[in-house]
């Protein structure tokens, strides 16, 4: 079974940000830019033969959540 990559779109203090295997990329300046580049991400990697999702988590992140 194949494994999958998370790209998760998160929000913290009122900035947007994607996180990859544990690596934070932003800031981003709304929800809608971020989750288009993680699609984006997300397209180019399928497309190399990876099981890739997208994942939005609009919660505002506490500060322990975040790595």
């Amino acid at each position: 079974m194949q494994s999958h990559t998370d790209i998760v779109v998160v929000v913290f203090h009122g900035t947007w940000s994607i996180i990859v295997n544990g690596d934070k990329f932003g800031p981003y300046s709304s929800q809608e830019e971020a989750s288009l580049i993680a699609r984006t991400w997300a397209e180019n990697a399928t497309k190399q033969g990876r099981c890739v999702r997208v994942l939005i988590d609009d919660q505002p992140a506490s500060k322990e959540s975040v790595h």
